[in-house]
């Protein structure tokens, strides 16, 4: 299964569309064939308030874990508050999978550990 993904942010908010493609044998030696390519494996859960996805990387990305919360109403975005081994990530931080893709592994380690370190 492939599928593509657009997000459109704006702001708070942001649309997200995903279209389903066939998986041709072309696009899995583009995929395979690509040293920059983002290995990850995603998990979902769901609350009362939210949506959690969270992502683990792996290959050039391995150890990392980013999580994502799609709130079900701006008064719950409002009341989440982060665990304390947890930073919040804004489109700022330069940590989305095209940053992520186009960045080394080194730069985006550097990122995370800058962000941990102005969260405290």
């Amino acid at each position: 299964k492939a599928e593509m993904n657009f997000k459109v942010p704006s702001g708070m908010y942001r649309h997200e569309f995903e279209e389903e493609i066939p998986l041709t044998e072309e696009i899995k030696r583009l995929v395979s064939e690509d040293e920059k390519r983002i290995v990850k494996t995603r998990h979902s859960l769901e609350t009362k308030s939210a949506f959690l996805a969270y992502d683990i990387f792996g290959g050039r990305f391995s150890g990392i874990v980013i999580m994502e919360a799609e709130f079900r109403t701006p008064e719950d975005a409002q009341r989440f508050e982060p665990e304390e081994s947890m930073s919040e990530i804004f489109p700022e931080d330069r940590l989305s999978n095209r940053e992520m893709y186009f960045s080394k592994a080194e730069e985006i380690l550097e990122r995370i550990k800058e962000k941990r370190r102005s969260s405290r």
